[in-house]
């Protein structure tokens, strides 16, 4: 069994290292693409503006022919509009003026590239599906790769995480001792990753093991006339994030709402309006312990929940996801010099 577990791992882990290279720099950079655009962006890195339904109403009115889906409203530290646009594009818009954001580097459509590429490789929702496949191989690829080295791990020493010499012994053995250090923390983030692209179906399995109550409560009456102002009495202490036009069977707008226990940077949380004007919130934080179970997976995939701390790890992950493609990649190709 050991012999053939190790040669799938060989091969199936070849084929799979360039994914795993590219994931882990991808990866590694969407974890920062608001400290890097913040930070490189005029006016960005300041307090957020305050948003009404005129500000809203401006925008729409601006790309409603360009088929506006999504507007994203400015927060603390990246004091900006986003734009969602049919064909996963998107812009930033001055948060004064609604102009773009002076981009002269094209930094933020490189963003969104890099997303599109990290998400789909670039062929929608099919390359959606195949990043899933890959993302099943790779989970494989851990925990096989957990197995081989039991029996090798009276070996283990962090001093061999370096290759001590340039044969293909040296990478193997640096492989193997980098993996098992590496390993809870690649099955983590090839969890979540795959949890997302299911993201369905993990939602149904969590909220049938866990408990699925999603509460709303509804106001009698509007009592201003439009989301933004009515989301503070709506949802106490929660920060608008996403403007939502009706889209489907929906024929009123939408707002994505953030309470300050949710660890999704862009909320869960919901407020709405129903054909008689009623308003219909929904707290994600009240919900059951499987809608929250499954709402935490993107956070804790992208490094978007415990600051820059955890940012740092998520990016510690990604560049040795890098290092560990690499040493197998390496030992393998030198393993098959030597052979010939």
């Amino acid at each position: 069994m050991r012999p053939l577990i190790r040669q799938l791992h060989e091969v199936i882990g070849l084929v799979i290292a360039v994914y795993m290279i590219l994931m882990g720099v991808t990866g590694t950079l969407l974890t920062f693409r608001e400290d890097i655009l913040a930070a490189s962006l005029p006016g960005l890195d300041t307090p957020a503006a305050a948003t009404d339904q005129a500000m809203i109403d401006r925008i729409v009115a601006t790309y409603a022919d360009a088929g506006l889906r999504t507007i994203k409203l400015p927060k603390d530290g990246f004091n900006a509009y986003r734009v969602y646009l049919p064909d996963h594009r998107e812009l930033l818009l001055d948060s004064s003026t609604l102009a773009p954001v002076a981009d002269p580097l094209h930094l933020d459509a490189f963003f969104v590239t890099l997303f599109d590429l990290h998400h789909r490789l670039t062929f929608g929702e099919a390359g959606e599906e195949v990043i899933g496949i890959l993302g099943l191989t790779t989970l494989f690829i851990a925990v096989s790769g957990i197995y081989l080295w039991w029996s090798w791990r009276r070996g283990f020493s962090l001093a061999r995480m370096r290759p001590s010499g340039g044969n293909a012994v040296a990478y193997r053995t640096a492989h193997l001792t980098s993996g098992i250090v590496i390993a809870p923390f690649l099955l983590m983030t090839v969890i979540t990753g795959s949890a997302m692209i299911y993201s369905t179906a993990v939602r149904d399995g969590l909220t049938a093991l866990f408990g699925g109550e999603r509460p709303v409560a509804s106001l009698p009456a509007r009592t201003t006339g439009d989301l933004i102002a009515d989301a503070p009495t709506a949802l106490p202490d929660g920060r608008p994030v996403f403007y939502i036009l009706p889209r489907g069977s929906a024929t009123e707008p939408s707002l994505r709402v953030k309470m300050p226990a949710e660890w999704h940077p862009n909320g869960r949380s919901t407020l709405s309006s129903n054909d008689g004007g009623t308003l219909v919130a929904y707290d994600a934080t009240k919900a059951g312990t499987g809608h929250r179970i499954a709402d935490a997976v993107y956070p804790l995939h992208s490094g978007k929940v415990g600051g820059l701390g955890y940012r740092l790890l998520v990016g510690a992950i990604g560049l040795g996801i890098v290092y560990l493609s690499y040493l197998g990649l390496v030992a393998y190709i030198r393993r098959f010099r030597k052979r010939r």
